[in-house]
């Protein structure tokens, strides 16, 4: 779909009355929600061997999720590895109980291949075996199954005043969400995010910077968001259905040093297409650098800082 369509349609969308309940509905009816844990699993396993590299097994931890979405995939597999709680919350309750269902019953039914391939990340097997057979159970009936399984979903919640204990939450993580965060939010949420999180908790936040509407239509390029001035973007995309805030990779990792946090791990993916010498950038992103203006991925772990001044970067 051309991008100015869809993004005319979004804004309509968030216009009308119900429209957020009728964009639910067309995207489930219509195939753009998926079932599928395939969507997120990838990036889920990509995150797991991250804490595991860092020395932080997954059984028997807190964690806290920034951004539900329709499907909680990553609650889930955090869950069948042995997570001893798993709060996930959103600002908007999107999450799709027939979806729900749906991602339970294809876990169920291909438990075997799916069950290899998290233990992996090597959770205590009875613990496994113990989560797949509740998963099993209750493949029907996802709030039954969230309740038993430790998985709290709240919405709407806002992630920067959660109003849990301090020191509480062993990771606190997001998967593709804080592009569509304001920056000041993203401050917030970091802030709360060092609160709650205990001295040897850490964050991971796995970011898509690229512009969402392409996506859809690939005849634009994954920057073609930064020819356009903030007052311009907000028109076209200020809604909550498209909202994109254009952070750039170094806006990102300013904000959680800023909040305190130092970053032990970070991955930076680059557009290869690049940006053309003729791109008409718009002049609020002239004192980025390139390859700065070209990330379309930006993974970062950090831990909370103990003492004063910014901690460094391993990039990989």
């Amino acid at each position: 779909m051309n991008w100015k369509v869809k993004a005319a349609l979004l804004k309509g969308f968030d216009a009308l009355p119900g429209g957020a309940r009728t964009y639910r509905y067309l995207q489930s009816h219509l195939g753009r929600i998926s079932d599928k844990p395939e969507g997120r699993l990838p990036m889920f396993s990509e995150m797991a061997q991250w804490l595991i590299d860092a020395g932080r097994p997954i059984a028997g931890a807190t964690y806290f999720e920034v951004g539900t979405g329709h499907l909680p995939t990553v609650p889930v597999c955090l869950s069948l590895l042995g997570a001893q709680q798993v709060i996930t919350v959103d600002l908007y309750p999107r999450l799709d109980y027939r979806a729900f269902a749906g991602l339970l019953n294809r876990l169920a039914a291909d438990r075997v291949a799916y069950e290899r391939q998290l233990a992996v990340f090597a959770p205590p097997p009875e613990i496994l075996k113990e989560r797949f057979e509740l998963l099993a159970r209750f493949k029907d009936r996802p709030r039954e199954f969230m309740e038993r399984a430790g998985i709290v979903y709240l919405a709407p919640c806002d992630a920067a005043n959660t109003g849990l204990a301090a020191a509480t939450v062993d990771c606190h993580l997001s998967v593709t969400v804080f592009e569509h965060v304001p920056q000041d939010v993203i401050a917030g949420i970091m802030r709360e995010a060092k609160r709650i999180l205990k001295d040897t908790g850490l964050a991971i936040h796995f970011i898509d910077p690229s512009d969402h509407f392409q996506h859809q239509d690939p005849s634009i390029g994954r920057s073609n968001f930064l020819r356009y001035s903030e007052k311009e973007w907000h028109r076209i995309a200020g809604n909550q259905f498209a909202y994109t805030n254009r952070l750039r990779r170094s806006d990102l990792v300013r904000l959680f040093e800023d909040a305190g946090f130092d970053i032990l791990r970070q991955f930076n993916g680059v557009d290869p297409a690049g940006i053309p010498d003729d791109f008409p950038l718009d002049a609020s992103f002239s004192g980025y650098d390139r390859e700065d203006l070209c990330t379309i991925t930006v993974r970062l772990l950090a831990a909370k800082r103990s003492g004063s001044g910014a901690g460094s970067a391993t990039a990989t």
